[in-house]
């Protein structure tokens, strides 16, 4: 275990590995903090930031506060800080249960489902369904097309601990469903887990142009 001597080492871009209470985990995808010397952060999941604001250290408890810069507050005490290797740790409790979070250095933000989702992914012919393109764009709304001309459309939303995307409709003959997602560059293969498409597979490669 380290013992903290100066905040220096704080300082740089990590990910979070692993988060539990308890004996449950709650660990978020892609989950990234920069903490800067000047004592700013950013943090936010894959190539989305989501949150910005100033830190502090107690050089002798060893508490890790922040402070967001849109002013909301936090419900808990910060976290006491470690290290252990190259890793950081963070402890805290909250409504009586341990929170351990655990952070490794990276040079880059790490991607996400919701990163490699986004695009143009043409449907292989042997998955039949009523479009044969969908267009997911970054504002988390989806198209969908028959050739070039769009028949339907709606939200698209990633979960934050999971690599499963659900899909909203805008028009009201159509459910919304869930899928597992595993994607990478060029290729999407989308897995049913709601009850109207548990099991069903639908696999898609990324076009670059309409």
């Amino acid at each position: 275990m380290f013992t903290f001597g100066q905040e220096e080492r704080l300082c740089g871009f990590w990910e979070i590995t692993s988060v539990s209470m308890g004996t449950e985990s709650m660990t978020p995808i892609a989950r990234w903090i920069k903490l800067k010397e000047d004592h700013s952060y950013t943090s936010g999941n894959g190539w989305l930031q989501n949150a910005a604001g100033s830190w502090k250290l107690d050089k002798e408890t060893h508490i890790l506060t922040s402070i967001d810069s849109l002013g909301i507050s936090e419900d808990f005490a910060g976290f006491k800080v470690s290290f252990e290797g190259k890793n950081m740790l963070w402890e805290r409790e909250e409504n009586g249960m341990t929170v351990q979070v655990t952070l490794k250095p990276i040079t880059k933000k790490p991607m996400a489902p919701a990163d490699y989702l986004v695009g143009l992914w043409k449907l292989h012919e042997a998955d039949a369904e009523d479009y044969t393109r969908i267009f997911m764009r970054w504002d988390r709304i989806y198209n969908e097309y028959v050739n070039n001309e769009k028949k339907s459309s709606g939200y698209w939303h990633i979960n934050a601990h999971r690599p499963e995307v659900t899909f909203l409709p805008h028009q009201e003959d159509k459910m919304p469903e869930s899928w597992r997602v595993n994607a990478n560059k060029t290729e999407l293969i989308l897995t049913g887990i709601s009850d109207s498409n548990r099991g069903k597979q639908l696999h898609f490669s990324r076009l670059h142009a309409f």
